[in-house]
């Protein structure tokens, strides 16, 4: 512990050593040691460190404890991280008394906390063994320690423990503090709640935080098992709409700092109206914290239903409904809850009759669009089809989702040309047996469209009755036939032929009629009234025939007349003369008068020849008219009449003279035939229509501006001047060499241009007018005559430095027939307004439609068609027999 040196006394040399004397030595010092617990004296001398060595003297050393003291100046939590902060001062005494060494990392004076879970060690602060420079420490060692750290559980009292190189040496009481846990808060702020308008999913924009949440996340958090969830609130329930992952540390491991932020955004198909939004803390699991309901207004949109209509027909042959229309709905599966199949679910096209709403067609809906993504807005459908329904006047779209109407648009009027009863009756023969005396008929009839729902009779049972006139009043039933109602099951087609033919015992008659009844219900339909004589062959009214001839050839001497009325005819003899014009001539050679002659002859005419015969009678006559009055010679339609003159019908002008009235045709009216054969040739055209569909005739309105309006004519007026015009042109062709069969007008297809299309139907009626063969032409189809090469002329001419922005090249005869390019090169050139050209092109388009050309080989003669140019309003035709 301490030592002192000990000086022998001085000898004389020689002298004895000095054995009695006694040195008294004082000891006194301060060290660190251990407890003491005897004292020795120890005197050494040179070599000898142990040269004497006093017996033990026991002594009481009071070696102090190491002790430690804790004063806690502050415990709080960060708001920024919720870690534990605190602030305390420490001391400890006497430590280093037994301490051989001691680092300040083996000898620290430790800050702990006691917590439920257990006691977590706050911070520490390093202990020496020595003071500065080595010198001895001076108790009690102070120590200021300050920090923070995430302590998970509320932490309940604090005490210093001092560490000497792993073992405890001393502890402070625990001191008791108030730790306040912050409690995971979240909260939320709404941007915005929208609906997305092609596909009616929510469309949510949040700002959502939470804090704290990490705080009690003792079994760690992966941004999977820990997230910040948006939820909605409908009247369905709560939906979650979006989450966002949370993480226990921020970057690098530092501290997490609150609030922890998340921008939240995305769209969801909610079925329900949202009316609130709300933030989720979900820790592992467990729902720390929940923010309030915000309010938020939902716009759900309403499921909708449009329709566009396309078209609305009637199908010729049925009389069925034909519709084509475009129709969309919006929204419908928002409400789908219990799914949807595109059976359960559909767009419905339904129509107003006089009898109700009916439905027309429907289209299947699905709830997701493609690989279940969700559905675009609006949906489309494209609904055609045919069905028998009562005459409509709207039309409108409905959606129908697992049997209930979820949306339906407005009613869209519409125009149905339902097309209404009709009967054509065409009169062959008349006439009375020479031994009897009894009426001997034979005619064709057609019934259409009565077994539509509209119509009169839609039931089994259906006659149609040919009446004939006996007096004004008084209408005698010849002839009654079954028609039928369906065909097999089937919608019936239509036009239904009848043919009706017999004899019987009866007064004269001037006219006939058809009658629909049901059994022998009250008449259903009646007809229009057919005027007749009694003396009709091949069609025919023979009487009226001859009369019509005997003023065409009136003052003329008998060759000129049998050459006038015969100008075309058969040829089987050996003269120059055609069959016709000869026997005219052999008989008036033989003293007959022309009258005697035609009487005799017309009966052994085909139905063809004597039209003929008419048509060469017009020509002559009003060739006649205009010779005596060159005044005349141009009345038509599209110049003021002369002083005098009328019109008496759109055919026919009558001017005054002093010797009385005298008709005239106009220039562009065609030569009339006799009254029955008109009414044929409108039953006719009005049957071919209802089969082909083509477009009924119409006349410019308004009427020509003469003094004396003209009288507007009817379709079959029109019909009957399209016919006549037809048989006129047929034979000027004939006359000009051309090998047209005698029926073409009558059995082929005609093509009728009309003044929709002005500039083109003029060009082809000059062509046909310098060159009457052009009116025969032969159609052939796109891969028969590729357009490739056509244009190559398309500058050429008249077309020449054409504008092509609003004209284009119009050539005749058509680039779509045989006689056409490159047959002819190049054809007859016209340059012709862009949409005038375009519009006959569609229009002969759909006269190639006619089953006549479909059917039939390349250049087959049931691909021949006359083209006739008229001062008609509307382009319509007749199809050939297929």
């Amino acid at each position: 512990m301490t030592s002192q040196g000990i000086t022998p006394s001085p000898q004389t040399t020689g002298a004895a050593p000095q054995t009695s004397a006694v040195r008294i030595l004082q000891f006194a010092g301060a060290t660190k040691v251990r407890a003491v617990t005897a004292l020795v004296v120890v005197a050494s001398s040179g070599n000898d460190p142990m040269a004497l060595v006093s017996d033990q003297i026991p002594v009481t050393d009071s070696l102090p404890a190491a002790s430690a003291l804790l004063g806690v100046n502050s415990v709080s939590r960060d708001p920024a991280t919720g870690q534990l902060r605190w602030e305390v001062d420490a001391s400890t005494s006497y430590y280093a008394l037994t301490a051989s060494s001691c680092s300040p990392y083996g000898c620290s004076l430790i800050i702990e906390a006691q917590t439920s879970a257990g006691v977590v060690q706050l911070g520490s602060s390093g202990l020496a063994l020595t003071g500065n420079g080595g010198s001895p420490l001076q108790y009690p060692v102070q120590a200021h320690l300050t920090g923070s750290k995430m302590i998970t559980t509320p932490v309940t009292a604090l005490h210093a423990v001092v560490n000497i190189n792993g073992s405890v040496v001393a502890t402070s009481d625990w001191v008791p503090v108030t730790d306040s846990v912050p409690a995971p808060t979240a909260s939320i702020s709404v941007n915005s709640i929208t609906r997305d308008p092609t596909t009616g999913q929510l469309q949510y924009d949040v700002d959502a935080s939470t804090s704290y949440y990490a705080i009690g996340a003792t079994n760690g958090c992966s941004p999977y098992g820990c997230s910040l969830i948006i939820e909605a609130q409908t009247s369905a329930g709560v939906v979650q709409l979006g989450s966002s992952g949370l993480a226990l540390t921020g970057n690098g491991g530092s501290p997490l700092q609150y609030p922890v932020q998340a921008h939240l955004t995305g769209s969801k198909m909610i079925t329900t109206p949202v009316t609130a939004l709300h933030a989720v803390v979900n820790i592992n699991g467990s729902v720390v914290a929940t923010s309030d309901w915000v309010p938020v207004t939902d716009s759900v949109p309403a499921p909708t239903a449009s329709i566009s209509v396309n078209s609305i027909t009637r199908d010729p042959t049925t009389g069925q409904l034909q519709y084509d229309v475009d129709a969309s709905t919006s929204y419908y599966a928002i409400g789908a809850t219990n799914g949807c199949s595109p059976y359960g679910c559909s767009l419905i096209i339904e129509a107003q009759t006089s009898a109700g709403v009916v439905q027309l067609g429907s289209s299947g809906l699905a709830l997701t669009g493609n690989g279940g993504s969700p559905l675009q807005y609006p949906v489309q459908a494209h609904l055609t089809g045919q069905t028998t329904t009562r005459s409509i006047s709207a039309v409108r779209a409905r959606t129908n989702v697992n049997g209930t109407s979820v949306a339906t648009s407005a009613w869209t009027p519409v125009e149905d040309a339902m097309p209404t009863t009709m009967t054509t009756l065409q009169i062959s023969s008349i006439s009375r047996d020479s031994a009897t005396g009894q009426l001997k008929w034979e005619l064709s009839a057609t019934a259409s469209y009565y077994a539509l729902p509209d119509g009169p009779c839609n039931t089994y049972n259906c006659n149609l009755i040919l009446q004939a006139r006996t007096s004004p009043t008084t209408w005698t039933n010849l002839s009654s036939q079954t028609i039928p109602t369906s065909n097999q099951g089937r919608p019936q087609t239509y036009p239904v032929s009848v043919n009706f033919k017999g004899s019987t015992t009866i007064g004269t008659i001037d006219a006939f009629r058809l009658q629909i009844r049901l059994n022998s219900d009250p008449v259903a339909y009646a007809s229009s009234v057919y005027g007749t004589s009694e003396n009709v062959g091949g069609g025919h009214d023979l009487d009226s025939a001859v009369s019509l001839a005997l003023v065409a050839v009136a003052g003329m001497a008998p060759a000129e007349a049998c050459l006038t009325l015969f100008p075309i005819g058969t040829h089987t003899n050996s003269t120059s003369l055609n069959d016709q014009e000869a026997a005219c001539n052999v008989a008036t050679g033989g003293g007959k008068t022309i009258a005697q002659f035609l009487k005799s002859y017309l009966a052994t005419l085909t139905p063809q020849q004597i039209t003929k015969m008419l048509a060469a009678a017009g020509i002559a006559t009003a060739a006649a008219v205009t010779d005596a009055h060159p005044e005349w010679a141009t009345i038509d339609y599209d110049a003021p009449l002369p002083s005098g003159c009328s019109w008496v019908d759109f055919r026919y002008v009558s001017c005054s003279t002093q010797s009385g009235p005298v008709g005239v045709t106009p220039r562009s009216a065609p030569s009339r035939q006799d009254p029955v054969w008109e009414s044929n040739q409108a039953a006719k055209a009005a049957q071919n229509r209802a089969t082909s569909g083509a477009p009924t005739p119409q006349w410019p309105t308004p009427a020509p501006d003469v003094p004396a309006p003209m009288p507007a004519p009817s379709p079959s007026d029109i019909d009957v001047s399209n016919a006549e015009l037809c048989e006129q042109e047929l034979t000027l062709a004939q006359a000009s060499g051309s090998n047209i069969p005698d029926d073409a007008c009558d059995n082929g297809a005609v093509f009728f241009g009309g003044q929709d299309t002005p500039v083109t139907t003029q060009h082809d009626k000059d062509v046909i007018a310098l060159t009457p063969t052009l009116a025969w032409l032969t159609y052939a189809n796109g891969t028969e005559k590729p357009d490739s090469g056509r244009r190559s002329w398309a500058n050429q001419g008249a077309c020449a430095g054409q504008d092509t922005s609003t004209e284009q090249c119009d050539e005749y005869p058509f680039y779509s027939t045989e006689e056409g390019y490159p047959a002819m090169n190049p054809p007859d050139l016209r340059l012709a307004p862009k949409g005038d050209n375009v519009r006959q092109g569609s229009k002969l388009a759909q006269f190639y439609k006619c089953d006549n050309f479909k059917s039939s080989p390349r250049n087959d003669v049931k691909r021949k068609f006359l083209v006739v140019p008229t001062r008609a309003l509307t382009t319509t035709w007749l199809c050939g027999t297929p």
